[in-house]
């Protein structure tokens, strides 16, 4: 591929990685090391390298973190159930696109926050799912929206001060009702011992970027798994 050409390739890194019975002290521990393993994937370097540049991982007041002098955007996400624990970083350069991530078990379900939170079209999908035998549809939907509140950077309670946002799934495409963005989803297999308790649902909010094909990368323990979320026209 020419050198051109690969300019016009965004990179999104997503390191992952499945733990159990990890507490929340370790749960943000681990999440920090992931965050300096995907922007070491990002940008080529490794983290001593980038802190000698003076890179540090930081937060905002709000608790949002951040890359202390680098232009690389970050968000972190980690979820826990009874039987496991998950945690996920991004890291992707400023330059092109903010990013937002989310990742729950594939199967939590809670209809108390499907009615507080959804859209009544997305309520109706979620039935409309679940009546056809699919029960991914509420952890599909709920990632999409903690994955765009941390893309705006306002969380959840947030929000509540825009428009209603709202998501339309269709097989492996997803579309947002905020065109300044754009997102992505991937089922990850992360316990192969169990079939459906081992699925998680990782969804990616990003800005929109015309110029550029966009690739998301999601680092495993069992290796890499590449999407292409799109090259708008």
């Amino acid at each position: 591929m020419k050198r051109k050409e690969m300019n016009k390739i965004e990179r999104i890194v997503v390191c992952v990685a499945h733990v159990k019975g990890c507490g929340q002290k370790e749960m943000s521990a681990l999440g920090k090391e992931l965050a300096w393993l995907a922007l070491e994937e990002l940008t080529g370097k490794d983290r001593q390298s980038l802190e000698s540049e003076g890179i540090l991982f930081a937060k905002r007041k709000s608790g949002q973190p951040f890359w202390q002098g680098s232009t690389a955007h970050l968000s972190i996400t980690h979820t826990k159930d009874t039987s496991a624990a998950a945690v996920a970083a991004v890291a992707a350069a400023a330059a092109y696109c903010g990013v937002g991530i989310d990742m729950e078990a594939a199967d939590r379900e809670s209809l108390r926050a499907a009615k507080r939170m959804f859209s009544k079209a997305e309520q109706q999908w979620m039935e409309q799912q679940k009546a056809s035998g699919e029960n991914h549809a509420f952890a599909k939907l709920w990632t999409l929206r903690e994955a765009y509140a941390k893309w705006t950077g306002e969380g959840l309670a947030g929000l509540s001060k825009r428009p209603e946002v709202e998501f339309k799934i269709a097989k492996e495409t997803v579309q947002c009702s905020d065109d300044s963005c754009q997102a992505a989803q991937i089922l990850l297999q992360m316990d192969k011992t169990q079939e459906e308790s081992g699925k998680m649902i990782l969804s990616v909010l990003i800005d929109k970027r015309a110029e550029n094909q966009v690739i998301l990368e999601v680092i495993t323990a069992d290796g890499k798994y590449f999407k292409n979320i799109g090259k708008n026209t």
